[in-house]
């Protein structure tokens, strides 16, 4: 798993390893998170068809983040290519198709999951990163849905290789995470939809992959692969980030790739990135961003590595692509949310498709789009009940020889439920009601709207029985009301409170020792009433062998905690290992001096 995760950063130990590589893939670093920008399909380019036409109406349009656009080596300028959805299935290759980003790709390997396209749904907005050239490019939707690049376009991302973004659902602002300087930047989007330079950087503590907003724009999720690390970030009013009580939770499976939210941000499901077989992690997020593993957790289920999730058709059913087999896994989530392998489960994408990454379905959620990374095309299946999936047509190339990955955005086009008022701005996009009513005016609809009378705009509903958090007397499904439940936010049917405070066992900081006020003055969960006193004991140096070469730092403590250093990690000066390597050697040695004295060796440059 090690040398697997030093893959996927390039580093030179990648080339010590040998790894089995997918049927149909030529040479290219591909690890359990990401793929060598290098990869590319065997006779170099993909047998280009033209996209079939069809005279089904237009449902949106379908856009795909290619991240270069040639298979060869090198930085490649980056570009969008964009495709007509239509109601049977089909997809046509939009006029204009591909429009330059006036960006770069990747300078080399690539997370898989960290999604590289947004939408801001409100003004028709598309936004892709760029990563080789540190920059955010931002186009207009137009009506045909041709691209235009805003003036200004492409924005600086105010970091280093920016690999994800993330928009809140109200438009109101962006989240750029990027691996090269290890933080996350928050934007305002500007009257014309410019990103502007909101609050301070975020430093993220780790590679930040995949990014996710709860519906309701209150937290930012981000996967942190290479610390087994899922961290909830609390969104402020001015777009600055903090963690949320006991942030970065640690993942279930020692691994967190690819996210997808469901029942209004009240569950998070996680691909694990396994290197062998498929792993789901299922997760309750709680009103106050506490992120808590669901007993079984997590779930195996037929196939290989899965990187980038997806749910949809009205969060009954999530997806999984598998690359290496050139397939889909698809779950059906039951009333409790949890996911079971859909009879049939892995689906081929052949003979289209090849190396599936990238996913994104319609607005009804009766179509899935699947991105074949190395194969130059999009396929389409249609859902069918029970979490199965069937293909919807033939798929259609995209002309360009590029990398999309996860950089797949579909935007809604047309009146789905003919009442008069376009997808875009209606308030039910799939129930008519050309009034457009909405009592409690949280942009929600009165006619589907889960509490029609309380302000509730991201729809959670923990239970799942159709009535939103906001307005349901049991919250949790427990079947204690929330007055009387002990835990209104944590499903406990038992209402176990060992120390009698009120709190429930379930949801109690100090469960052995009563404090009914909760106190958590350094909000690590751990409430102060049952603190556990430590001090420094020392730190903790690892050479990182990059490419240019550096020490991670940390300081332990008795509970045997580490709090990486500020400004960590400390370039050494010189390089890391260009060929092949030993694990063994040491590289690391310290005198016992007074100050201590560390040396480290830079096998690359011969000095240190």
């Amino acid at each position: 798993m090690l040398m697997a995760t030093l893959a996927i950063l390039g580093l030179a130990a990648e080339r010590t390893v040998p790894r089995p590589r997918p049927p149909g893939l030529a040479p290219g670093a591909i690890g359990p998170h990401g793929v060598d920008s290098k990869a590319r399909s065997l006779d170099g380019r993909p047998a280009l068809r033209p996209a079939p036409r069809s005279a089904a109406a237009i449902i949106g349009f379908l856009y795909l983040n290619e991240g270069r656009n040639d298979a060869g080596g090198g930085v490649s300028p980056n570009v969008i290519a964009g495709f007509a959805a239509r109601s049977d299935g089909s997809l046509t290759l939009l006029p204009g198709s591909p429009w330059e980003t006036g960006g770069l790709g990747p300078l080399g390997p690539a997370f898989f999951a960290a999604p590289r396209l947004g939408v801001a749904a409100a003004g028709r907005r598309l936004y892709a990163v760029n990563q080789g050239s540190d920059d955010v490019a931002v186009f207009t939707v137009g009506a045909g849905g041709g691209l235009e690049a805003l003036a200004g376009s492409p924005f600086g991302s105010r970091g280093s290789e920016p690999q994800a973004l993330a928009l809140t659902p109200d438009g109101r602002f962006l989240f750029v995470a990027h691996t090269g300087s290890r933080d996350i930047v928050p934007f305002s989007i500007g009257p014309r939809g410019e990103p502007v330079a909101a609050a301070a950087p975020f430093d993220i503590d780790g590679i930040p992959d995949a990014l996710v907003v709860t519906p309701d724009g209150r937290f930012l999720l981000a996967s942190l692969p290479f610390l087994a690390r899922v961290a909830v970030l609390e969104i402020a009013a001015d777009g600055g980030l903090r963690q949320a009580p006991g942030s970065p939770f640690r993942a279930d499976a020692n691994s967190a790739d690819g996210m997808a939210l469901g029942r209004g941000g009240a569950l998070l499901y996680a691909a694990d990135a396994n290197t062998t077989t498929l792993l789901l992690s299922f997760y309750r997020l709680g009103p106050q961003g506490r992120l808590q593993r669901v007993g079984g957790s997590p779930f195996g289920a037929p196939g290989g590595p899965a990187n980038i999730l997806h749910l949809m058709n009205g969060g009954r059913t999530l997806v999984a692509s598998l690359p290496g087999q050139d397939a889909l896994a698809s779950f059906a989530i039951d009333p409790q949310g949890r996911p079971s392998p859909a009879p049939g489960s892995p689906f081929a994408v052949s003979p289209s498709g090849s190396f599936p990454t990238g996913l994104a379905s319609d607005l009804s959620g009766a179509f899935l789009y699947v991105a074949n990374a190395l194969a130059g095309t999009v396929t389409v299946f249609r859902a069918r009940p029970g979490g199965g999936l069937e293909p919807a047509g033939e798929g259609a190339a995209t002309g360009v020889a590029g990398q999309p990955l996860s950089g797949l955005a579909f935007v809604p086009q047309g009146d789905a439920d003919g009442d008069g008022v376009p997808d875009a701005s209606d308030d039910c996009p799939l129930a008519p009601d050309p009034l457009q009513a909405d009592a409690d005016r949280d942009g929600r609809g009165d006619i589907c709207d889960a509490c029609p009378l309380a302000p509730d705009p991201g729809q959670r509903d923990e239970d799942g029985d159709g009535t939103g958090d906001a307005c349901d007397e049991d919250r949790d499904g427990d079947g204690a009301s929330n007055g009387a439940d002990l835990c209104p936010d944590a499903p406990d049917a038992a209402q176990a409170d060992a120390d009698g405070d009120g709190v429930g066992d379930e949801c109690d900081n100090c469960p052995e020792v009563p404090n009914p006020g909760q106190e958590d003055a350094d909000r690590d969960l751990e409430g102060d009433a049952c603190r556990r006193m430590s001090a420094r004991i020392g730190w903790l140096f690892a050479q990182t062998e990059a490419p240019d070469n550096s020490i991670a730092a940390y300081e332990v403590d008795t509970l045997g905690r580490l709090r990486r250093l500020s400004g960590s990690p400390f370039p050494t000066g010189g390089k890391g290992p260009v060929g092949s390597t030993f694990f063994a050697p040491p590289r690391l040695a310290q005198r016992p001096s007074m100050p201590p004295v560390l040396y480290a060796a830079n096998e690359g440059s011969h000095d240190g």
